[in-house]
Formats: C-alpha cells, sequence, structure tokens
C-alpha cells in the first residue's frame, strides 16, 4: 500500500509485513540466484542512492538483472503475485519417470 507521509509508515508495518518481505527476499534469492539480487541491488542503489523510490522500482532493476543474467523466469509477475496477493503461496511440480526411476523433478 502506499505510504502518504512518514508517521502512517508506524500504521502499516508490523510483523506480518516485515516476516512477508524477508520471505519473499529469501525466496528471491533461492529462486533466481545470488547473482540477480546482486546485480538488481547494485542498479538499484546506483540509480536511487539519496532519493525516493517505489517497489516498482526495486522490482524493475532485480527483473532487469534477471533477464542480463540469463533467467528465463518472469521476475515482475512472480513478484507481483506473491507480494499483492493474500495468502500461502502454491507449488507445483512435475515429476519425469523413465524405466521406474525419477529423471526429472521441478518444482
Amino acid at each position: 500500500m502506499d505510504v502518504i507521509h512518514t508517521e502512517s509508515a508506524t500504521d502499516i508495518f508490523d510483523g506480518i509485513s516485515y516476516g512477508k518481505g524477508a520471505s519473499w527476499l529469501n525466496q528471491t534469492f533461492h529462486f533466481f540466484g545470488r547473482e540477480v539480487l546482486k546485480a538488481g541491488l547494485a542498479s538499484y542503489f546506483k540509480e536511487y542512492s539519496f532519493k525516493n523510490t517505489s517497489l516498482d522500482d526495486f522490482i524493475k532493476h532485480l527483473s532487469e538483472a534477471a533477464v542480463k543474467c540469463g533467467v528465463d523466469r518472469d521476475f515482475k509477475a512472480w513478484s507481483h503475485s506473491w507480494l499483492k496477493s493474500a495468502g500461502c503461496n502454491i507449488i507445483w511440480h512435475d515429476v519425469v519417470e523413465e524405466d521406474g526411476k525419477i529423471k526429472k523433478f521441478t518444482v
């Protein structure tokens, strides 16, 4: 949600907000990789040091870093579905078996 002024920030953020944000950063690291996170953070801080910014600005830089690092996942769509929706994430899996053995397992 938008924070109109500094005083309203204290009313908006709570343990759930911080927990979800921390989980999102943790998943970003594990799902997209260290290099994407490092590159995205570096370009974000370079452009916005000592300036105001928004979540969309942050996601834009991480999304661009994912593309530059050759990650074949839509970072922006993943982030928005995770951050802009309530409830738990749903995880899907795909199993490829061959001769009774798991040949490929993806989540």
